[in-house]
């Protein structure tokens, strides 16, 4: 389906029960829980491929973890 969209979308996954797909089973060993809606259930991961925290839609949590996450990035570039 196309879902009158005109940019390249993914297949459709499960994220949940016996037929996950093998990414969301990846993710949720680090973070546990169920993806309970479409485009929730946000995971960050860092620039070395680490899941490293995962959040809804509380964009003011979102936008912390993105900043702590950036912030640990320059800190990291800074002492090399």
């Amino acid at each position: 389906k196309k879902y009158n969209v005109e940019f390249p979308m993914f297949e459709k996954i499960n994220v949940n029960g016996n037929d996950t797909h093998p990414i969301y089973a990846w993710l949720k060993q680090s973070y546990p829980g169920r993806v309970t809606w479409n485009f929730s259930g946000k995971f960050f991961i860092d620039h070395h491929g680490v899941p490293r925290a995962r959040a809804n839609d509380n964009f003011e949590e979102i936008e912390q973890i993105i900043q702590r996450l950036l912030k640990e990035r320059n800190d990291e570039q800074t002492k090399h």
